[in-house]
């Protein structure tokens, strides 16, 4: 068993890490966008505090029909470090990683146990989500592939 003496804070990579069109095409698993401005900075940061996990939409069932997990993890390795980007490991298990905190891009914060903004919790995570809403649309071939495999 493993003792860590850092939280796990999961980090993802397409939209915090790396440019997101969030266009079909930019969720070709061996296609990055540029690193976005101090992103390398941040994970350095984090670092100091965190054992930083990169977890990715990449490793789900529609990323693991193209390409081998193995291969996947190695291309998302070999981007991280070709731009200098620090981090502890890659996550490649299916589904959400145990971990303290999540970075991403299309975050929505709900707390609803905690006292200091339950009152308003629902309401302002509604707004939150409207607000992504309007910033973002899945295009439609991803919409259908994601229709298509919720059977399988």
């Amino acid at each position: 068993m493993t003792i860590r003496k850092k939280p796990i804070v999961c980090v993802d990579l397409d939209g915090v890490l790396f440019d997101a069109d969030h266009t079909e095409s930019s969720y070709i698993p061996d296609r990055f966008g540029k690193p976005i401005d101090g992103a390398r900075e941040f994970l350095i940061e984090l670092r100091k505090t965190a054992h930083v996990v990169i977890h990715s939409a990449r490793f789900c069932d529609d990323g693991r029909k193209h390409f081998d997990v193995h291969h996947l993890k190695s291309i998302v390795e070999s981007a991280l470090l070709r731009h200098g980007l620090e981090f502890d490991e890659i996550w490649t298990g299916i589904g959400k990683p145990v971990a303290l905190a999540y970075v991403d891009d299309r975050a929505v914060v709900c707390r609803p146990q905690d006292q200091s903004t339950k009152p308003n919790c629902f309401s302002d995570t509604l707004a939150g989500i409207a607000k992504l809403i309007t910033h973002y649309e899945l295009p439609t071939g991803l919409v259908d592939r994601f229709e298509k495999n919720k059977g399988e």
